[in-house]
């Protein structure tokens, strides 16, 4: 969905319906950006709440979503920089060359 904006209950659950997973609120729009531009790109998609995934959880609530973000940040924090200790010089991947086809 596009956000920033938060799903309906009505809406999760038709999404959860659809077989969808994760509900989330950016991404399209900078990844066909990144494509466009032959800028490699990748998604860190960090969970804020469960909302109608899980019958057993309590009802969503703009605290625990901030408390789950806060916690995301920090984690989120260290997956970034065990991927950028980890990087190589160079791009092996078609990003390079993405428009290549459109020509």
């Amino acid at each position: 969905m596009e956000g920033p904006a938060f799903s309906t209950r009505a809406e999760s659950e038709l999404y959860r319906k659809w077989g969808m997973d994760i509900i989330g609120m950016t991404n399209m729009a900078e990844a066909k950006l990144a494509r466009e531009a032959e800028i490699c790109y990748v998604t860190l998609a960090a969970i804020t709440d469960y909302d109608c995934w899980y019958k057993s959880e309590e009802p969503v609530t703009l605290e625990m979503i901030i408390g789950n973000l806060t916690k995301n940040v920090d984690n989120s924090k260290r997956i970034i920089k065990g991927i950028v200790k980890n990087m190589r010089d160079g791009r092996k991947c078609g990003c390079t060359n993405a428009l290549k086809m459109l020509l």
